[in-house]
């Protein structure tokens, strides 16, 4: 049985799906709680430092400041296996670029399978897993709403442009 989403907050009646779409870009994981960094829905690029080196998590910075127009951080029930690509090895094989061109999802969600460890390839190919990729869009309002794939949504903030 899938997780609930709890605490959702009022929805705004007049918001129009497609407005205030953006795209995620980065993230940051600690335990079940995962930072997501969103970009303009037409940013074509976006990197940071060594985002070209594997494994990525001795080596990539995150997302440069000036691709960024927002965060959320979605928390996740402690029953959820919430993984990246390094979970499960002790360096994975890919790099940031590879999740930006989408060769990998940045972040796994699924219920794990009695007696089974956080082994991201193994729940990669989990067609039940939630599996969230660098590109994919996103709108406040809706995660918001509604949650994040099964997560609740802890806070978003807009960044302010950068000059």
């Amino acid at each position: 049985m899938r997780g609930t989403v709890r605490n959702i907050p009022a929805c705004a009646d007049d918001w129009r799906e497609g407005e205030g779409r953006v795209k995620i870009i980065d993230f940051e994981k600690n335990g079940n709680v995962v930072r997501f960094f969103v970009g303009k829905d037409d940013l074509s690029e976006w990197y940071g430092d060594d985002w070209n080196d594997a494994p990525y998590e001795h080596n990539a910075e995150t997302v440069y400041d000036e691709f960024v127009s927002a965060y959320f951080d979605v928390a996740w029930d402690g029953d959820w296996l919430v993984m990246e690509p390094c979970d499960g090895t002790r360096n994975s094989y890919y790099c940031k670029d590879d999740m930006r061109e989408q060769k990998v999802p940045c972040i796994v969600v699924s219920m794990p399978d009695e007696n089974d460890y956080a082994d991201f390839a193994r729940y990669v190919a989990d067609l039940n897993a939630y599996k969230i990729y660098f590109g994919e869009a996103v709108e406040k309002e809706s995660v918001m709403c509604y949650g994040f794939h099964e997560g609740r949504v802890l806070k978003w903030v807009d960044v302010e442009a950068k000059t």
